[in-house]
């Protein structure tokens, strides 16, 4: 039922040729749209203040947290801060961590590889629930050029450049075609999670729905390629987007690029 194995590499380069890049949305926001899609993330809450953050820190719900900022710009956690404080992301255990480093982040510009010498304001932070993966997964939608359809991409070697595995390892990407119009068979979606390795049933469904509804996210937005790295299997044996990638890109504009 599923698909042969292709070359994904070749697809996605084909899916960003030709595209031009006009918006850009934080990573808060991206896990807000995955949400109202039915995509699962680590919960996770934006504070605009040190205040907001201790705050949000106190009222979690648990004290194992990470602190993120809140910039445009890939390698935030090697980064350093214009007024000398190294890194975008943190892990925490207390809201007094929380407000301290806010205060460190927020106002100032992080210098990461991507920005340029001169870095990019941090307006807000975002703290999370630190969730630990058991096995990190690639999956993406891409317009395929050549069946002139979309098709679902995906590996269970997730976490690391695509088109690196493809060229090492084709035989671990899985390309599947999608019905335009009725969407991803629930079925296919449930014998490709099983194939990929998920370890249990209840894992297998809850990457299956996801499969489904990034399918219509992807439709909503008129997209040509969105993209998960990695999509997680975390220790307690659930299925979730890990926030470290997640790039979609319309038809004339990428509407995220995390």
């Amino acid at each position: 039922m599923l698909a042969s194995v292709k070359k994904a590499g070749s697809l996605a380069r084909a899916a960003r040729a030709g595209q031009r890049r006009f918006l850009s949305i934080h990573e808060y926001q991206s896990v807000n749209l995955l949400n109202a899609y039915g995509i699962p993330t680590p919960k996770s809450i934006a504070a605009k203040t040190p205040e907001e953050a201790f705050n949000v820190a106190k009222n979690f719900g648990t004290n194992k947290l990470v602190i993120k900022a809140q910039v445009l710009a890939g390698g935030r956690g090697k980064g350093t801060f214009e007024n000398g404080f190294k890194g975008g992301v943190h892990t925490i255990d207390t809201p007094e961590q929380a407000q301290d480093i806010a205060r460190q982040m927020i106002g100032a510009n992080l210098i990461t590889k991507q920005t340029g010498a001169a870095g990019r304001i941090c307006n807000a932070v975002m703290l999370a629930e630190r969730r630990d993966p058991a096995h990190e997964y690639y999956v993406a939608i891409l317009n395929d050029r050549v069946t002139q359809g979309p098709v679902l991409v995906v590996s269970n070697q997730g976490g690391m450049n695509i088109e690196e595995v493809a060229e090492k390892d084709p035989h671990a990407i899985i390309t599947t075609p999608i019905d335009a119009e009725k969407g991803l068979d629930p079925s296919v979606a449930l014998e490709l999670a099983r194939t990929l390795g998920f370890k249990d049933a209840a894992a297998q469904k809850e990457a299956a729905d996801i499969f489904g509804a990034l399918y219509k996210l992807f439709k909503d937005k008129d997209a040509t390629q969105i993209e998960i790295n990695p999509m997680a299997e975390t220790i307690d044996g659930h299925v979730l987007w890990y926030a470290r990638q997640f790039r979609a890109i319309g038809v004339s504009a990428t509407i995220f690029d995390f």
